[in-house]
């Protein structure tokens, strides 16, 4: 999942030809880099709660955590048409299948 997310943060023209096709005239949709961006923030900021023990996690910092995830959900955007979203879903299935092409 980081490595889609990452991918869709280097933009859309950055995308494994592949993933390109799916939509030749799309532009990634401001709210799908948005998930992207959440997701990874989100997870690096899960890696330092887990692993280093030297942090301390306050439950204000949790809570905000909570609500940039339910931010980017509800951002998602609600045409269920829209390439760039399609797209990243479809590289959520099978991202080591399309990176390699």
């Amino acid at each position: 999942m980081a490595e889609v997310a990452k991918a869709f943060q280097r933009g859309w023209s950055r995308l494994p030809p592949s993933v390109q096709r799916l939509a030749p005239d799309a532009a990634l949709h401001q709210d799908v880099l948005g998930m992207a961006d959440a997701f990874l923030d989100l997870q690096r900021q899960r890696h330092v709660a887990d692993y280093d023990s030297t942090t301390r996690v306050l439950r204000r910092s949790a809570e905000a955590c909570a609500k940039r995830a339910a931010t980017a959900i509800a951002n998602w955007p609600s045409d269920v048409r829209e390439p760039s979203a399609r797209a990243y879903l479809a590289c959520l299935l099978c991202w080591q299948r399309v990176a390699a092409r």
